[in-house]
């Protein structure tokens, strides 16, 4: 359920693993990852490539591109950190 719930058109991060490749994995590649992310949970511990983040600057509606204070920044993670967030939500 969870994967069927993550966006299509969500930016990949630094492990370059998009939403789309998760969506059609074979079943048996699946439940590798299951069985990682079984283990994550059990062992309370999360790769660091999975909170490892891309850092963009986007600049705000009609503003000055030379002042600093008009971007904001937003974070890509793993889009596999992000599936592990949600199944863990969902069984807390």
């Amino acid at each position: 359920m969870a994967l069927k719930r993550l966006k299509n058109e969500a930016a990949s991060g630094p492990d370059q693993i998009h939403n789309l490749m998760l969506k059609n994995l074979p079943l048996n590649s699946l439940k590798e990852i299951i069985e990682l992310f079984n283990l994550s949970l059990r062992e309370g511990r999360v790769p660091k490539a999975w909170k490892t983040s891309n850092i963009t600057m986007i600049q705000k509606k009609a503003s000055s591109l030379q002042d600093p204070l008009n971007y904001r920044l937003i974070s890509i993670t793993s889009c596999l950190g992000k599936l592990l967030e949600r199944i863990n939500k969902i069984h807390s």
